[in-house]
């Protein structure tokens, strides 16, 4: 049985009119083979930021030598709700007046936004646009490879500019007048120019460098097998012998012991009592390694919140404890007693956030501006909250926010594969899953020029700045830097940072920590820091926690008030301006410094707090 239809006709692709707000994809002549009819399809991109609503094309039908049959028609698509980069028509077919039609021309002549707004055709000719040349047809792969390290892993082909627009490396067509791609944030001048030549070199580098890696892996490897054989005979010859030995009984027979009680901890889910565990067996075998690992996987996890006027923490049976003095909580941002499967918490200054294990949100307190307005959100996977504004990542990596939107900190909606949020009362940043980094809001200082970082995996922000720990341990900062306190170009080996209103914070693989900004009270000085695994900023103040589950501090103390001493087994230290909340391997609670409004009266009373991990 032959085909219904049959094609007559292709028009070109990608045609397009300078000022307009859509591409001309593509399009085609059908001819009905049972009636003789013959059908127009044409499939139209929106490459405006609007939305569009609907549209009105143009058609001319030519005979088969391309002269016209008539006048032009009209055909109008309605009802749309197109979004950038999204396509319409191809569903529709527009009849022509003239069986003997075999082939047409067509312009777009009048674009409805969703705004209300009309783009009307110019005279502009609608030509063919050409197609930026892929990646691969001029790179080898080691070379594509390269460029995608350093343009982003979605980067396909080269940058091209026509007419008032510009593709860019991730395909993406932008407008003139768009200095940063749309899609992956890309900024037009990191990609229009872009030296191959140094790529080149820079691909040699890494070659040569991984090539030294695997040779140095190989080398480790071999040099485990060779200590494995010398110590295996060792204790053979020791069994032989029947020698007994302190040397042994002290390093290898109770640490062996100890190292399993560890791995006990481990097994039955006291990931915090494990980490502290290992850290106390040193060197043997790979305790150290794996209390690092752990205490990473712990400080990650907040299980209390705390601010000026109020802390909140989680049980293990996943209900919520909150304190802070009875005149301070008129906005009842306490009032957590009936909240069940929380599994994490955020506060702002007067209300409270609380993430359920089925991906919901409650929230309580203070809604002058919408903060609390969350009982629609679902699949969340996490929370964060600043002043008066709350903000939700959902699991498809999209982000959603209410609260006090003054500076435009929450237009988030459009934001796409997003890994991590962090928010200050004026911007906020998005980590994408691609190691990119998008940011809204406020940039009175530039902290929101973030658009050509790369190959981030953590950041944070505080004020009017914003800083980027990236893959190799190096950091990123831009924002106001009064202080120097964005001065971390030559920073290495850093894993994890932290960021005050005057300084910033980063805590090196080795344990050890560095500081720059304002030192006017001695918060920068840890150069005798040793053996830290988690580090929190207070107010003219840093706080470090060491492996062992102590605490240190360096700064202003709030005239004697702050100090944790005397504090043991802490898995976990969270902070607000003046004042330190640690969470003890018991589950139970310390704090100290700055208290004159009872954010944390009687956490001392509180006991069975969720541990982290």
């Amino acid at each position: 049985m032959s085909e219904r239809y049959s094609k007559v006709f292709s028009l070109p692709e990608n045609l397009y009119a300078e000022g307009a707000p859509v591409v001309i994809a593509a399009g085609a002549l059908l001819k009905d083979n049972q009636t003789g009819r013959v059908v127009a399809q044409l499939k139209l991109r929106n490459i405006s930021p609007k939305t569009i609503k609907a549209a009105t094309i143009s058609i001319l039908p030519l005979n088969t030598v391309g002269n016209p049959l008539g006048e032009a028609i009209r055909y109008e698509y309605l009802d749309l709700s197109s979004t950038r980069d999204t396509d319409f028509g191809s569903k529709s077919a527009i009849p022509m007046p003239d069986i003997t039609t075999r082939s047409f021309d067509t312009a777009v002549v009048e674009v409805i936004f969703a705004d209300n707004s009309i783009w009307n055709a110019s005279d502009a000719a609608w030509e063919t646009l050409k197609s930026p040349e892929a990646l691969a047809f001029r790179l080898d792969n080691e070379m594509v490879k390269q460029f995608q390290i350093e343009y982003g892993s979605g980067a396909k082909n080269f940058f091209l500019e026509q007419k008032d627009l510009w593709h860019c490396v991730c395909g993406a067509v932008n407008r003139r007048g768009e200095e940063v791609c749309h899609s992956c944030r890309k900024s037009i001048y990191d990609t229009r120019d872009i030296d191959l030549e140094a790529l080149k070199e820079h691909g040699k580098k890494r070659l040569d460098e991984e090539r030294k890696q695997a040779a140095q892996k190989a080398a480790a490897a071999q040099k485990i097998v060779g200590v494995a054989k010398r110590v295996l005979a060792i204790v053979l010859a020791v069994v032989v012998m029947v020698v007994a030995s302190v040397h042994i009984w002290n390093d290898l027979i109770i640490p062996n012991g100890k190292y399993k009680d560890a791995e006990n901890l481990l097994d039955t889910g006291e990931i915090a009592k494990a980490a502290i565990a290992f850290h106390d067996l040193g060197s043997f075998k790979d305790s150290s390694q794996r209390s690092l690992a752990l205490w990473k996987e712990i400080t990650d996890q907040k299980t209390i919140a705390t601010n000026e006027v109020h802390t909140v923490g989680i049980k293990s049976d996943g209900t919520v404890v909150a304190v802070g003095r009875a005149k301070y909580n008129e906005s009842g941002q306490c009032n957590v007693s009936d909240w069940t499967d929380i599994v994490s918490v955020a506060v702002g200054y007067a209300h409270t956030v609380g993430l359920k294990a089925n991906g919901t949100v409650v929230a309580v307190g203070n809604n002058k501006c919408g903060q609390c307005n969350v009982s629609d959100w679902k699949d969340i996977v996490a929370i964060t909250a600043c002043y008066a504004q709350t903000v939700g990542l959902k699991a498809d990596g999209s982000v959603v926010a209410v609260g006090e939107n003054e500076y435009g900190q929450y237009d988030v909606s459009g934001w796409t594969d997003i890994a991590a949020v962090a928010v200050d009362e004026s911007h906020t940043v998005g980590l994408k899953a691609d190691g990119t980094v998008v940011a809204v809001g406020n940039n009175k200082y530039g902290q929101c020029n973030v658009s050509g970082w790369k190959d981030i995996v953590a950041i944070a922000t505080c004020y009017a700045r914003t800083v980027g720990l990236k893959a190799d341990g190096s950091v990123v900062a831009v924002g106001e830097n009064k202080f120097g306190q964005c001065d971390v170009s030559d920073w290495t080996d850093i894993v994890a940072v932290a960021v005050d209103e005057s300084y910033t914070a980063g805590l090196k693989a080795d344990g050890t920590v560095v500081v720059v900004g304002n030192n006017q009270y001695g918060q920068c000085d840890v150069s005798d820091w040793t053996d830290i695994v988690a580090i929190a900023p207070v107010d003219r103040m840093i706080v470090g926690l060491k492996g062992n589950g102590t605490v240190v501090g360096s700064g202003y103390d709030f005239h004697g008030k702050w100090n944790a001493s005397d504090w043991t087994n802490i898995v976990g230290i969270f902070t607000y301006i003046g004042q330190t909340i640690g969470l003890k391997a018991d589950g139970t609670v310390v704090a100290t410094g700055f208290n004159v409004y009872g954010a944390y009266d009687n956490v001392s009373n509180w006991k069975d707090i969720r541990l982290p991990g």
